[in-house]
């Protein structure tokens, strides 16, 4: 398979697990059920954005390369956010009950800080991206409505 086409496919995988992260997190689900899962998604998230981080560092050949890392930003920003708002409880998932979670999340965000930061060292310009889909909800379901 294409080095090229695995960068980018990896990096948009990353990226709909987080979206799904976030539209859990506006769900008023059960914490007890779900807590678990998120830790197990929110660690392999931030695994794969290591090792992602670490085969565009090592390969300076990519032909892609500045557009990759900033995607790979973009896909940092949108995990920051995302464990900003379990830490200071604007999601329904509540982080507050154990101080060990807490933890753990923080120290999840400290990684994302420090790959946000190599990012910017590497002389890739960082954008700043807006919280907000290009898209909405609304106007995606209307859009996929024709569809089924």
């Amino acid at each position: 398979m294409n080095k090229q086409s695995k960068v980018e496919d990896n990096i948009f995988a990353v990226n709909l697990r987080i979206k799904m992260l976030k539209d859990t997190a506006l769900l008023d689900t059960d914490t007890g059920l779900f807590l678990d899962k998120i830790l197990d998604d929110l660690e392999f998230i931030d695994q794969t954005l290591e090792a992602l981080l670490k085969a565009l560092e090592e390969n300076s050949r990519l032909i892609r390369r500045e557009g990759y890392y900033e995607d790979f930003s973009e896909t940092e920003w949108q995990l920051n956010q995302l464990l900003s708002a379990f830490l200071n409880g604007s999601s329904s998932i509540f982080m507050d009950d154990n101080p060990l979670t807490r933890e753990r999340i923080s120290m999840l965000r400290m990684k994302s800080d420090a790959r946000r930061k190599t990012i910017e060292l590497s002389g890739v310009s960082e954008k700043k991206f807006s919280p907000e889909p290009l898209v909405s909800g609304a106007e995606l379901s209307e859009l996929l409505r024709d569809l089924e």
